[in-house]
């Protein structure tokens, strides 16, 4: 990130980034039976949530994406109430959280 000022959002996307990877790997050698390398994700993992902010429930994630769509209208389209919902919850909840209430929602 050479040239960019790091800001708290900036860390959190970087720390979020770092989780994601080290989940995907998990899934990857729970597949390959390999606990050892699966064992050492987990402990990285567990040192990065740490760091980060405690994410949302799922009733406030979902309490604050109907007043997302109650805002911008639910013929905005996903993509519109999508954004906006990201926006609103950057770095407390996680996407595909948000993704799946958002398509619940909108029906």
């Amino acid at each position: 990130m050479v040239g960019k000022e790091m800001t708290e959002e900036l860390v959190v996307a970087i720390l979020k980034a770092a989780v994601k990877q080290r989940r995907e790997s998990i899934a990857e050698y729970q597949a390959a039976a390999r606990p050892e390398l699966e064992a050492i994700e987990a402990a990285e993992l567990e040192i990065l949530l740490k760091y980060l902010p405690a994410e949302l429930d799922e009733a406030t994630i979902r309490q604050t994406v109907s007043e997302v769509i109650t805002r911008v209208g639910s013929t905005a389209g996903f993509g519109s109430v999508m954004a906006a919902a990201m926006k609103e919850l950057a770095g407390r909840a996680d996407g595909a959280a948000v993704n799946k209430i958002v398509k619940e929602l909108l029906g």
